[in-house]
């Protein structure tokens, strides 16, 4: 016969962590991962002995994607500055169902084409969404736990009056070297994401939902581009329906009222002058009556 005797349960409180990757210290780590430039790392024993892992960042890969970030923000840089600044023809206002039944589609064509440029000339609304995206790109990103925190200190710089940008590969390569995480960091923070060896620091990010600790491709989207699009759909609507309480489709809707409106007067006014006309030519129809008849007596 074999006897068992149960073993006593012991719990082990489990401590909160840091480790230091190429210099840098992240602390406050609880699950024993960690994630650092796309890598990460599983901290399964305490030491205080240095590990050595070696891993090779696709450095040309990573520029060229900055290089595809910087033509594609300067390509949507152009088509608002296209809208904004395009010539306005005032003289070629909208054809009527009456003038285009007297043209060809040719010169309908043209004629809008025409009537049609300059509709957003000096928008507001497009202005802001380009002051948003140069805000968004010159913000230093306060999220980011180094020295390379700014799209100016990897190399993107503005190079013209209108906010295009150019980038300069031997300085974003120097950035990379010194802090390979620093590109996914300017661009992708997400405000909590890093830690810091300054506890009030890290506690003050966490909480906030401050601007300047937000990454530049999320400012560009949920800031700069999100917000825009809502601020034109709120203006110009969404769909061809002017019941759809935007600014644009209220102004439809009014004038649709006011041209209603104006029919049923027209209408009543054109019924008053045929009354008056048809008692006109009753009165008329009298006075002839009575004039013949008393010349008729008289001959």
């Amino acid at each position: 016969e074999q006897k068992f005797t149960a073993a006593t349960a012991t719990t082990v409180q489990g401590a909160v962590g840091s480790v230091t990757i190429d210099g840098k210290t992240y602390t406050n780590i609880t699950d024993n991962k960690i994630t650092v430039s796309g890598v990460t790392y599983s901290l399964l024993n305490t030491t205080t002995s240095a590990a050595t892992v070696s891993v090779s960042q696709d450095t040309d890969s990573v520029i060229n994607s900055v290089k595809q970030f910087v033509e594609d923000y300067n390509k949507m840089l152009d088509s608002l500055n296209t809208k904004i600044y395009e010539t306005q023809y005032s003289d070629y206002q909208p054809l009527t169902k009456t003038q285009e039944a007297s043209m060809s589609q040719t010169q309908i064509d043209k004629w809008n084409e025409k009537a049609k440029s300059g509709l957003l000339y000096n928008s507001s609304i497009l202005k802001g969404i380009v002051s948003s995206m140069r805000e968004a790109i010159y913000t230093p990103v306060e999220s980011v736990n180094s020295d390379y925190n700014s799209a100016s200190a990897i190399g993107i710089s503005s190079s013209t009056n209108k906010g295009h940008l150019t980038l300069d590969t031997d300085k974003l390569k120097k950035a990379l070297a010194a802090d390979p995480d620093c590109v996914y960091q300017i661009f992708a923070s997400q405000q909590d994401n890093y830690y810091y060896t300054d506890d009030n620091k890290k506690n003050n990010v966490i909480k906030s939902d401050d601007y300047s600790h937000t990454g530049i491709a999320n400012r560009l989207y949920f800031t700069s581009l999100t917000d825009g699009l809502k601020n034109i759909s709120t203006y110009a609507g969404t769909s061809s329906d002017t019941d759809d309480q935007s600014s644009l489709g209220k102004l439809i809707t009014n004038l649709q009222t006011k041209m209603s409106t104006f029919k049923t007067q027209m209408t009543a006014y054109e019924d008053l002058l045929y009354k008056k006309y048809d008692a006109m030519e009753t009165a008329i129809a009298q006075l002839s009556a009575q004039l013949s008849t008393v010349t008729g007596s008289n001959s």
